[in-house]
């Protein structure tokens, strides 16, 4: 399946339940299951969470429909293969009663995506000695950095939405890359400068540098028709231009627009995984070229320009990549 572009928080949400045995209480379980299941990803779903529901994405033929609890390792295998075909940024564990530990540490392994556990009080089952349980294996096996650091919540939903808004906004990052035109450390401001690589290992998807000239390029590019209709725009909304024939003439005004206008065209060209962008001006751009370029900080971030709607994409000067990233 294609990647999200809807921008929601993505997760993968699966249940667990007690594998087959002589219970007296089987269908009882069964039947609690489903109704916690799905009253809990129809809250996620109305939070703007996408949820991607192993329950009934996966091909489990033996099952009654109404058993979405998962008790075999070959269907946790199943259901991993569903998350990772829908690129899901984050998995919650429904803990409603009992399984087997080892079960969520086989789903934390194959993923090796933030993972959360949760569940609900009801004297009846048993969801805090599986929280506690299937924390304690992850903890004891560690298969990865995420199990280590797992996320246990019992009962409190709002704190379920903090936990999900931070870490899919990170694993987005993961993917992401920073587009920089003309890198960085400008005018010696050391606090500019960044590790790049270190970045990359732990935040970033990667760092793209290119030379202004490509901006320039592009924005020679832009056709006059292109330009006179932002600038109407510009006026249309309000915005009072007061040239002085020295620093801020028509055609200043005209290669500003333009160099916007390219920077959409190259940032469009790059495709969606661009999420954030920064162009140094100074001495480059300001003293040689000489326009300021910061029609892009000013525009880029918005929805809505001389062309209609549009990503929204953060936007900064000077290769500020922690202003950036912030």
């Amino acid at each position: 399946m294609e990647k999200s572009s809807t921008g929601k928080p993505k997760v993968g949400f699966i249940s667990f339940t007690e594998p087959p045995r002589a219970l007296s209480f089987t269908d009882e379980l069964n039947k609690y299951i489903y109704i916690k299941h799905n009253e809990f990803k129809d809250f996620l779903s109305g939070q703007g969470i996408e949820v991607i529901d192993a329950a009934y994405l996966t091909d489990r033929p033996k099952n009654p429909k109404d058993i979405l609890g998962f008790y075999a390792s070959e269907d946790i295998q199943k259901a991993v293969d569903v998350f990772n075909s829908n690129h899901i940024e984050a998995v919650i564990v429904g803990c409603w009663h009992w399984t087997d530990p080892m079960f969520i540490v086989e789903l934390a392994r194959s993923l090796n995506k933030p993972i959360l556990l949760y569940g609900e009080e009801n004297p009846a089952w048993a969801a805090p000695c599986l929280i506690a349980a299937g924390g304690a294996s992850l903890w004891d096996n560690s298969p990865n950095r995420f199990a280590q650091v797992h996320e246990r919540i019992y009962g409190n939903r709002d704190s379920v939405l903090k936990w999900v808004r931070g870490v899919t906004v990170l694993e987005k990052l993961k993917r992401g890359r920073l587009l920089l035109w003309g890198g960085s450390y400008a005018l010696r401001m050391e606090f500019l400068q960044d590790d790049y690589p270190y970045l990359k290992s732990f935040l970033l998807g990667d760092v793209l540098i290119e030379d202004q000239y490509v901006l320039i390029k592009y924005a020679e590019q832009v056709s006059g028709e292109r330009i006179d209709k932002f600038i109407g725009w510009l006026k249309q909304g309000g915005a009072k231009l007061n040239f002085d024939n020295l620093k801020f003439t028509p055609e200043v005004l005209r290669k500003q627009a333009a160099l916007y206008l390219g920077a959409k065209d190259r940032i469009k060209e790059l495709g969606d995984d661009i999420i954030g962008v920064s162009v140094k001006c100074f001495n480059e751009m300001s003293d040689v070229y000489g326009v300021v370029p910061c029609f892009l900080p000013a525009f880029i971030p918005f929805d809505y320009d001389s062309e209609g709607s549009k990503k929204q994409i953060p936007a900064v000067c000077e290769g500020d990549t922690k202003g950036l990233i912030s």
